[in-house]
Formats: C-alpha cells, sequence, structure tokens
C-alpha cells in the first residue's frame, strides 16, 4: 500500500518553491516629491535628477499649473490608472509595456488623481507599483506629489533554482516509494 508523503513535508516544499518564484521587496513607503524634484524607487530617496544619477522619476514643473511626471536616467513609466495596488502582482508589474512618455499631473488634464496607480520599471532594473494618495498640489507643499510605493526585485529565478525545486520533488517522491512496503 502507498503511504502518503506526510504534510510536513510537502508544507515544507510549496514554501521553498514560493519564495524561490517571488520577488523580493527592495524598498515601500510614504514619499512626498516636492515640485521639481526625482524620486529613486530602489532606494526611497528623493534628490535632483541634474545631479543623482539613480533618480528613476523626475516630478517636472513647467509652470504653477502644468506639471508632468518624466522617466528619467533610463527608468521607464506606465499609467495603469485606477486599477487595485493590491492585486498587482510582481509577475504582473514585470509583463507590463513601460515606455519614456511622461504622466501630465497638469490641472487640466491631471492624470495623477487620487487612488491613480502607475508602474516603474527603475533605473536598477526592478519594478515599482505606486498608488497616488494626494495628488493635492498645495503651493505650501510646493506642489509636492504624495504617493505609496513598493520596489520589487526584477530578478527573475535561475534555471538553476528551478530545477532545484524539481529535484526536491523527486526526492519527496523518491523517498515516499522507497518507505512504501513491498507486496508479498
Amino acid at each position: 500500500m502507498f503511504k502518503p508523503v506526510s504534510k510536513f513535508a510537502v508544507a515544507a516544499l510549496l514554501s521553498a518553491s514560493a519564495s524561490m518564484a517571488s520577488a523580493a521587496l527592495v524598498s515601500s513607503g510614504v514619499a512626498n516629491v516636492t515640485g521639481t524634484w526625482s524620486f529613486d524607487f530602489d532606494t526611497g530617496v528623493q534628490g535632483n535628477f541634474i545631479f543623482d544619477a539613480g533618480q528613476d522619476a523626475w516630478w517636472e514643473q513647467m509652470t504653477s499649473s502644468t506639471r508632468q511626471l518624466v522617466p528619467t536616467n533610463g527608468a521607464q513609466i506606465v499609467n495603469l490608472g485606477s486599477v487595485s495596488f493590491a492585486g498587482l502582482t510582481e509577475a504582473a508589474l514585470q509583463s507590463l509595456s513601460y515606455g519614456l512618455t511622461p504622466i501630465v499631473g497638469s490641472n487640466a488634464g491631471n492624470q495623477l488623481t487620487f487612488g491613480d496607480v502607475f508602474a516603474v520599471k527603475t533605473t536598477s532594473g526592478n519594478y515599482a507599483k505606486v498608488l497616488v494618495s494626494a495628488p493635492f498640489f498645495d503651493p505650501g507643499n510646493n506642489n509636492g506629489l504624495i504617493f505609496y510605493y513598493e520596489t520589487y526585485s526584477g530578478v527573475v529565478p535561475e534555471p538553476a533554482s528551478v530545477a532545484l525545486v524539481l529535484a526536491g520533488v523527486g526526492v519527496v517522491g523518491w523517498v515516499a516509494r522507497k518507505k512504501k512496503p513491498a507486496l508479498v
């Protein structure tokens, strides 16, 4: 008679394979990018895009009512609109079509409204999902853009890692088979 594999072995195997398949969280937090400043989604640091090479997006202000979020230093962005922030997975972030087109944040035609979600492919090759939480262009806040973000590693599991998981499945099966009593 076949003896089933222990629940512990199955749980350990599923846990190991799930952790290998998901990307690691690089950084997250709430940011307030003030007018004419930039932001690095890998480090969570606001900077001066002219002097800080790692910055991913620049909150450009052309006039007091004309603004846009511009990808910089090789980073790319895409505006997703009103979608579920929590439902946006690392795999979904990696499958998006990113580009260099700025996202309008002007008084007229503003796309960066409360609850808007956009994604960033960073200069380091990581992926960020961003939820606009306060697009209030308050001059007292230097017309800042306030958002919550989560940046994930862009590393895809290595083929060798997948092979190790499959080898682990094979070992669990082999052990279960070895424990199978012989038929007489």
